[in-house]
């Protein structure tokens, strides 16, 4: 048995079909087999620019932000304490490549193509591996070197 079926009680097999055994309600994902409900929370693609604007309109940040490189297992990660809340992954080599093209452009260049990246962000997600019956919560920032979503 795999972690899909045993979250939601049947194995995972065409989209379709996938699709009619789940139903979503409200912000949870419920399995219409096995009667079991997940917390999966809210996807929002939001660009530098939009965070920059919110974070300047609350009134700035309190204390200071630190970021991190962490290497491990994700499904361990999310259960860790130190990691509730809020965390972001990305590799070595994908920073390296970044700080690389960044460093050709001017401060101008490089603040434009700031404020153009999205990320995705999803929030109050509920970590399925944990044990006990108040599962955690976890938000998380989807980034990428590639470009996933386009527009004109």
């Amino acid at each position: 048995m795999d972690w899909f079926e045993r979250l939601t009680g049947f194995r995972e097999t065409s989209y379709n079909d996938t699709r009619r055994r789940l139903e979503i309600d409200g912000c949870r994902l419920r399995s219409c087999v096995n009667g079991k409900s997940y917390a999966i929370g809210e996807l929002e693609l939001v660009s530098l620019q939009t965070l920059r604007e919110r974070v300047y309109a609350a009134g700035g940040l309190p204390g200071r932000i630190r970021v991190q490189v962490v290497t491990g297992d994700v499904r361990r990660l999310h259960q860790l304490p130190e990691y509730a809340g809020a965390y972001a992954l990305c590799t070595h080599s994908g920073l390296d490549a970044i700080t690389g093209h960044l460093a050709s452009l001017t401060p101008e260049q490089t603040d434009t193509l700031r404020g153009m990246l999205r990320i995705g962000v999803h929030r109050d997600v509920e970590v399925t591996d944990a044990d006990g019956a108040q599962l955690p919560m976890v938000s998380q920032a989807f980034c990428s070197a590639l470009p996933v979503w386009q527009c004109c």
